[in-house]
């Protein structure tokens, strides 16, 4: 590969060698895995041939159509033919910590720490991510940062089964309402989540579930 990282103010330049062997989509997360990075999926198509291919799709500073009037509905009873409502809070943390080249005394690393939690009240809870091919702290600190963002707070993980194939992709904002006293009895509930995975079975009856994510 003949990619190459563009430092920050300060940082010396760095190429990516080849003798790492490392490959495109590796890559990308490196450079998506920043603070204010991108995000990118891969979309499955058939060329008129027939032929099965994927196309790379990146977005900057996020894939996807972000809320709006025109955001596509999920109702249940209704478009949800059925829906799971989890909630996962073991990646939650209040630390983290980037470690990058080196090793014991010679690590390269940074960290982020979410005050504000702390000072609520919630616990210290230490993570660390690592990134061993980074050696520059200011690329490091934006990883910190990028991954304390991602573990705050426990994250809701709603998922819906649709008939069908709605028209929304993966990084789409849509509505959700759904009335369901046996699992909300305070009443219905209605609020945008995001599409974070979709998987769509094509027989006998073409049904699509949607992994929906609320914003963290």
């Amino acid at each position: 590969m003949a990619d190459r990282h563009v430092p920050a103010d300060g940082e010396t330049d760095s190429s990516y060698q080849g003798y790492e062997f490392a490959d495109y989509l590796e890559r990308l997360d490196q450079l998506a895995d920043l603070v204010d990075g991108f995000e990118w999926r891969t979309d499955p198509y058939l060329t008129t041939g027939g032929q099965a291919r994927r196309r790379l799709v990146l977005g900057y500073p996020r894939l996807g159509r972000p809320p709006g009037p025109d955001t596509f509905v999920l109702e249940y009873p209704g478009t949800i033919s059925g829906y799971d409502w989890d909630e996962d809070a073991s990646d939650t943390a209040t630390y983290v910590a980037s470690l990058g080249a080196g090793e014991e005394s010679e690590m390269r690393w940074s960290e982020a720490v979410d005050r504000r939690a702390l000072v609520d009240g919630y616990p210290l809870i230490e993570a660390a991510a690592a990134n061993k091919s980074t050696s520059q702290l200011g690329t490091l600190s934006a990883q910190a940062g990028a991954e304390l963002a991602r573990r705050r707070g426990p994250a809701e993980i709603p998922a819906a089964e649709l008939v069908g194939r709605p028209p929304v992709s993966v990084g789409d904002w849509v509505r959700l309402r759904i009335d369901d006293p046996a699992r909300f009895p305070a009443g219905p509930i209605e609020r945008d989540v995001r599409v974070i995975g979709m998987r769509t079975v094509p027989a006998p009856t073409e049904t699509t579930t949607l992994t929906l994510e609320e914003a963290r």
